[in-house]
């Protein structure tokens, strides 16, 4: 696999991940009553913080509801 192929398939995994926990996400944004732009933020955050700790999309991949949400959360605060 290309390095240009490998991060096309990150991107879809991160995209998947977005999309599969995207209203969690928002929902964690929300419980720290942030405005709008501010969940677009979180949602950067957590595509950001997917990419730095975990690399690949197959470990992107196999992130898991407890870990996204965690990663929400401290995406949150960091935004307050």
């Amino acid at each position: 696999m290309t390095f240009e192929e490998a991060g096309q398939h990150l991107s879809l995994a991160l995209e998947a991940a977005v999309s599969r926990y995207g209203a969690m996400v928002r929902q964690v944004g929300r419980k720290y009553r942030l405005d709008e732009s501010d969940l677009d933020e979180v949602m950067q955050e957590v595509r950001i913080r997917l990419w730095r700790a975990r690399g690949t999309s197959e470990m992107v991949g196999e992130a898991n509801t407890s870990y996204i949400y965690r990663t929400a959360s401290t995406a949150a605060l960091d935004v307050l």
